[in-house]
């Protein structure tokens, strides 16, 4: 009996070890420092750590003291990230860059956790993006046209980021990588056609504007040609006979019908359910994976330039998923999301992201899908 009963025990001991071990080499954690060029610490700013695949598995902000630590993670070799620009795409000066002061993932140094300890000091010392500025005015009055979204393109057509003229016209992008950029300038709800860099109809033939960081590319600016406004001349006669000699009057009064059209494509803003995008009868847009992206079309021979069978000229104004967003500038073309909701900016939105930047502690609620 006695030995059968320390037979029991011996088992459970070593049952038990196991168990003990396993739960002591779950995880270890990254700590370090983040500051500007100058040494002075800097706050707010994300630290990611991403696994071999590219998957975000673990993030932090840096505190009021530059310094950060994030924990629970699983032993193993990682990549760290520093974003300046968390909230959004040249939301910050600064530039984001991989450890060790490398420019994208397949460049960064890897940094491994060990169990049960801290890896230190993966700092980064952050640097100023470049920057491109300008006003944009009317081509009537010449005054300063507010309200103008400015967004900002590399030259593979891929949208980077953008940003509003103020009452004055003026704008500033900032936190640009050097290299060569183009630049649009679009309406929404004015009465001016949008155009690209230098006064170019689209991105093909716009002027490519080169950005040297930290320093700023100005007096890229625009002058925007009203399209939108009708006057009609209304003449009413009056005949009054004053000793013999007849007098006429004549008043004019002039009647002024603004019907907003912002992209010209044939459908008012008031009806067209991509007010800033064409895809009406009038006139198109080539689609990125034609042979001209953004140049005006009226047919797809336009966009194939007669070298490809890839043309496509987007002109009608249907939606796939009736959220009342067209599909030519649907960012989630088969799911309804009225909102357009994009908490990462990456051009896709939240509901057709499998990594939509929004949801997760102190991160943006995402958009809910229709009900």
């Amino acid at each position: 009996m006695l030995r059968k009963s320390f037979f029991h025990l011996a088992f459970f001991i070593c049952f038990l070890i196991p168990i003990t071990v396993f739960s002591q080499i779950e995880c270890g954690s990254i700590s370090g420092l983040v500051t500007r060029a100058d040494g002075v610490e800097m706050a707010n700013v994300w630290v990611g750590v991403y696994d071999s695949n590219q998957q975000n598995i673990a993030g932090n902000f840096t505190g009021a003291d530059g310094k950060y630590t994030i924990g629970d993670i699983l032993p193993g070799c990682y990549k760290v990230v520093f974003k300046p620009n968390f909230w959004g795409p040249c939301s910050s000066e600064y530039l984001s860059e991989w450890y060790n002061d490398k420019s994208g993932f397949e460049f960064g140094d890897m940094v491994c956790v060990t169990a049960l300890q801290t890896t230190q000091n993966i700092n980064a010392v952050l640097e100023v993006g470049g920057r491109i500025s300008g006003t944009v005015t009317d081509s009537i009055s010449g005054a300063g046209v507010g309200s103008v979204r400015v967004t900002v393109y590399d030259t593979s057509y891929n949208q980077i980021c953008g940003t509003y003229t103020d009452g004055n016209g003026d704008y500033t992008i900032q936190g640009l990588v050097t290299g060569s950029y183009k630049v649009l300038f679009s309406a929404p709800g004015q009465c001016y056609a949008s155009q690209w860099y230098n006064n170019k109809a689209g991105f093909n033939l716009a002027d490519e504007v080169v950005v040297t960081a930290p320093d700023t590319t100005a007096n890229i600016n625009a002058v925007l040609n009203n399209t939108c406004s009708t006057t009609t001349s209304i003449v009413n006669t009056t005949t009054t006979y004053l000793s013999s000699t007849t007098t006429i009057v004549t008043t004019t009064s002039t009647t002024t019908t603004s019907i907003i059209d912002s992209d010209n494509d044939g459908i008012p803003d008031n009806e067209d359910n991509c007010p800033n995008k064409p895809n009406g009868p009038a006139l198109g847009i080539c689609s990125a994976t034609s042979d001209n992206p953004g140049i005006n079309c009226t047919s797809d021979a336009d966009c194939a330039n007669g070298c490809s069978s890839n043309g496509e000229c987007f002109m009608t104004q249907d939606d796939a998923d009736s959220d009342g967003v067209g599909d030519v500038c649907d960012n989630c073309a088969a799911v309804c999301n009225p909102q357009q909701l994009d908490a990462d900016t990456d051009r896709l939105g939240d509901l057709c992201d499998n990594d939509p930047g929004c949801g997760g502690c102190g991160a943006p609620a995402c958009e809910q899908p229709c009900s």
